[in-house]
């Protein structure tokens, strides 16, 4: 059974993630409908309960949320580089990775929770490759 985004209501979540108060309802339906792209809760934690998909989807969400107020002000990522004459910010930001989920504390907290599931995979056999 995939997990069910919309079991996370607005209200809930501003009750939660009071510091994003910002965020109107509209915002709050177009990026939990967008978050389901960035990550599959069900495959990498169909085992747990639903109440902690649940927590670990709204993290996720408060992760896009604090980005898209964040993108409204200024960009998104790390700094790449800077100026001072005339002010210059380079970001850079790239959906999945790693520097881009630790940009908020929602999403370092998320990342905390998924390394646990993510491991590199051995593939034996011939790979081809010869010299």
């Amino acid at each position: 059974m995939t997990y069910n985004w919309s079991d996370i209501t607005y209200a809930e979540f501003m009750n939660v993630f009071s510091d994003l108060k910002k965020i109107t309802s509209d915002q709050f339906t177009f990026y939990l409908n967008l978050a389901p792209n960035y990550i599959d809760i069900t495959y990498y934690f169909g085992d747990l309960p639903a109440e902690r998909q649940k927590y670990i989807a709204m993290l996720v969400l408060a992760h896009l949320l604090s980005l898209a107020l964040r993108g409204a002000n200024g960009g998104v990522g790390p700094i790449t580089n800077a100026s001072e004459g005339s002010v210059s910010v380079g970001f850079q930001g790239f959906p999945g990775g790693y520097n881009w989920w630790k940009q908020t504390p929602y999403g370092a907290m998320f990342w905390s929770i998924i390394s646990r599931y993510l491991s590199p995979q051995l593939v034996s056999g011939d790979t081809g490759c010869w010299m």
